[in-house]
């Protein structure tokens, strides 16, 4: 609407022009050649009055389509109380927490919008993360005496697919910082063993499983994005990311003696994530 009342004022002022050059009574015919209505729109003074738009808004296009590139380091936790439904109250000496920083990697494809006069992005993401892998010996104080166990925990191959909502704050023409989250699912290959180290324990007792989790999943973060180029950006963000505890049936054994019972072993993975994506709009834009 703006752009239209200015085009109609430059398109008054002409005529007026046009009309007092040529003299008051005189027909249309007499007042020569056609008003350039381009050259009247490329005029420098005609431009400064047009409101320059964003980067991030995309020019014209209120809607653009855009993938991104995930690489990060994930500072994973992954929890392993034994139990009934894992809540840790069944084994008297549940495995330690595992903390490690693993590598992380992916890639995005979404859509930037704008709706109720802001700026959003959705977009679905898929990425994946190296295997987290722990090998430790903690010692528990028992009736009879201490008690020592080597634990080995891992979760493997580990996946996530989520639908994320992002809510972007413009900061300047170049600069803007977004907040927002998203849910889907997420797995990984989940392996424990709990052997006897020593202490009042026979040597040969082990509680052992092997299992794939998949389950909900769900993160929630925020970060700053610089416009490289009207169509490329590049973000530094951080995200905390969480899956649904898992449960899987562990075997009781005096090895290689058949299992003497069994032992639900839970599995909580989380993460706190930091990471650089470089997203890329309108990218089949030349293939048109």
């Amino acid at each position: 609407m703006r752009r239209l009342l200015l085009a109609a004022a430059v398109l008054c002022a002409s005529v007026a022009r046009a009309y007092a050059d040529n003299g008051v009574g005189q027909s249309i015919d007499d007042f020569g050649l056609p008003i350039d209505l381009q050259q009247s729109c490329d005029d420098a003074a005609f431009n400064d009055l047009i409101e320059p738009v964003s980067f991030f808004r995309g020019n014209t296009n209120t809607r653009r389509l855009y993938i991104a590139g995930i690489v990060g380091d994930s500072f994973a936790t992954l929890g392993t109380p034994l139990g009934p439904n894992g809540n840790g109250t069944g084994d008297p000496s549940p495995s330690p927490a595992v903390n490690q920083s693993l590598f992380t990697a992916g890639g995005a494809i979404g859509l930037a919008f704008e709706a109720l006069d802001r700026d959003w992005r959705v977009e679905f993401e898929g990425r994946g993360r190296n295997n987290l892998v722990s090998n430790r010996t903690s010692t528990f104080d028992s009736v009879v005496g201490p008690e020592t166990y080597l634990f080995t925990t891992a979760a493997k191959n580990g996946w996530s697919t989520m639908v994320n909502l992002w809510r972007d704050y413009e900061l300047t023409e170049r600069w803007t910082m977004y907040v927002g989250g998203g849910i889907g699912a997420g797995g990984y290959r989940f392996s424990y063993l709990k052997q006897s180290a020593g202490g009042f324990v026979p040597p040969n007792y082990q509680i052992a499983t092997t299992n794939n989790v998949s389950t909900f999943a769900w993160q929630a973060g925020g970060g700053t994005a610089y416009a490289i180029t009207d169509r490329i950006t590049l973000d530094i963000g951080y995200r905390y990311f969480q899956i649904a505890n898992g449960t899987s049936t562990a075997a009781i054994s005096y090895a290689p003696a058949p299992p003497v019972g069994s032992e639900v072993v839970g599995s909580a993975f989380s993460a706190s994530e930091l990471f650089f994506a470089f997203r890329i709009y309108e990218p089949f834009r030349n293939w048109r």
